[in-house]
């Protein structure tokens, strides 16, 4: 599983350009839980490249880790690296989304229900795009990012070897955090007060 190991360097460099990338929100709590949500992924991935490359057989910690990424973090990540450019309307839905999350990783926690956290996922995503759309440069990032977590879910179908499988599900979710930083990069550039 050396392939799927080192492929968790690409999802850690997307986590480390996404927070080096978006700009610091104005509020300090929307900042905590936004950090908070690419410490929880990149926890995930540092325990996965231990973990699939024999440092260290962690199987637990990185299952936990991965569990808290796609069923809360991701849904955060989402939502709080839009937060500067939606308005009353957008947070509203947005902070549905965040509360959903919130009551989906509970549920998941005692039943494995994950298709409500994907739910919850591409409606946040369609969320994004709602806002963003007015912006060619910012729909065609949010697209391929979209293009890219989705595609997470055809290596897992058209690929048998779970060492290959593994690494493009990493590269693509490195993908999907650089290309939708990119998207929501320099907000103040790419949405004027027209367009909010």
């Amino acid at each position: 599983m050396l392939l799927a190991g080192l492929s968790e360097t690409v999802l850690i460099s997307g986590l480390l350009f996404a927070y080096r990338t978006l700009p610091a929100h104005d509020s300090q709590l929307i900042r905590v839980l936004f950090n908070l949500s690419l410490l929880i992924t990149g926890t995930a991935a540092i325990f996965g490249f231990i973990r699939y490359t024999g440092l260290w057989e962690n199987i637990s910690l990185h299952q936990n880790f991965s569990f808290f990424a796609k069923h809360i973090a991701m849904t955060f990540f989402i939502n709080l690296s839009a937060w500067g450019i939606y308005q009353a309307q957008y947070n509203l839905l947005a902070k549905t989304l965040l509360s959903l999350s919130v009551i989906s990783f509970t549920i998941n926690l005692v039943y494995s229900l994950t298709i409500l956290s994907d739910a919850i996922i591409i409606a946040s995503l369609t969320l994004l795009m709602a806002r963003v759309w007015p912006n060619i440069r910012a729909r065609a990032f949010v697209a391929l990012a979209i293009t890219l977590l989705l595609s997470t879910l055809i290596w897992g179908l058209i690929l048998s070897d779970a060492n290959l499988k593994l690494a493009l599900f990493h590269v693509s979710l490195g993908g999907f955090y650089i290309t939708l930083s990119l998207a929501l990069a320099k907000p103040s550039q790419y949405f004027s007060n027209a367009l909010e």
